[in-house]
């Protein structure tokens, strides 16, 4: 359920960014996770996704941002459908380029009980201002 409601929330943002994008540019930050990608031009809340055998603390930055595209699709599959009436998707790469990784800890997470677990925290921007989708 925890899951399903921060999809919703990051499904609800996508589109929030794609169909009322700002143009405000920030300063540029650099992923400690992902030291090859910077992010200049943020519009996004950090999301928090959670995991269990999937990832581990030491998984490469491709196979987390593959495992936050495949929750995210997981819930809807349309979520990066360039519009409503388009049938196209961003290429791989692109949906990659849009997720900033912040952070990966085996304690993110907590529950009702206080027991902690495993996560990704994430958000959506863009290395450059230049050809941006968000």
């Amino acid at each position: 359920m925890f899951i399903e409601i921060i999809i919703a929330l990051s499904l609800l943002v996508l589109v929030g960014i794609f169909l009322f994008g700002d143009t405000t540019t920030g300063d540029t930050t650099t992923s400690q996770i992902c030291p090859n990608d910077t992010c200049a031009y943020d519009q996004s809340n950090e999301f928090t996704i959670p995991y269990s055998s999937q990832l581990n603390l030491n998984s490469g930055c491709d196979d987390i941002k593959d495992y936050i595209i495949s929750e995210l699709e997981k819930m809807d599959s349309q979520v990066f459908s360039l519009s409503r009436g388009d049938l196209s998707n961003l290429t791989a790469a692109m949906k990659k380029e849009l997720i900033f990784v912040l952070e990966n800890s085996s304690s993110l997470i907590e529950d009702e009980n206080g027991n902690l677990s495993s996560g990704i925290r994430f958000k959506f921007c863009c290395p450059t201002e230049q050809n941006c989708l968000l």
